[in-house]
């Protein structure tokens, strides 16, 4: 006998499982056909590519509409800084990961110092890519919980004069 439940056995676990919706802002056509076409042919991982996007004015006006929790962001994205980071945030609570030429520790380390949780060098068609879109969508989600925490007035006065220079 059921103890109450009709649901058919896999049903938990196929709901417990979310989409990740991802875009993606770069000049590099391989680097998008390499992402979108991993992405398209592994469905197993519930990765969406929302957009693609060769510059962050159109990436910015995009946003709301999508609603990404992470964007990929190619280093030598033009206008790219912590500003435009911080903006993505304030949009729409989406995290960056930034994506960067093989062997180039220097952009790896600027990616991660103006805002990125992570950064990414090809090859784009592995798991590893996956795990940190995965892991950059929980960082979004642990921002988001930590946001709506109560905080103190000063920390919220801090927080305040912040946005108002960003904005």
């Amino acid at each position: 006998t059921s103890l109450g439940s009709s649901s058919q056995p896999g049903d938990e676990e196929r709901q417990a499982i979310q989409e990740i919706r991802v875009m993606l802002v770069t000049e590099k056509q391989e680097w998008h056909d390499a992402i979108y076409g991993y992405l398209r042919n592994n469905p197993r991982y519930h990765i969406v590519l929302l957009g693609w996007y060769t510059r962050l004015p159109l990436l910015m006006a995009a946003l709301r509409s999508y609603r990404p929790e992470v964007v990929l962001v190619d280093y030598d994205t033009p206008g790219f800084s912590s500003r435009a980071v911080e903006s993505i945030y304030a949009a729409v609570g989406a995290t960056c990961l930034g994506l960067v030429p093989r062997g180039n520790s220097s952009a790896d380390a600027a990616m991660r110092d103006i805002g990125c949780v992570d950064s990414h060098c090809p090859p784009f068609d592995t798991d590893e890519l996956v795990l940190k879109v995965q892991m950059a969508q929980v960082k979004a989600e642990q921002m988001a919980r930590a946001a709506k925490a109560p905080m103190s007035r000063e920390v919220r006065d801090q927080v305040q004069v912040i946005k108002d220079r960003i904005i």
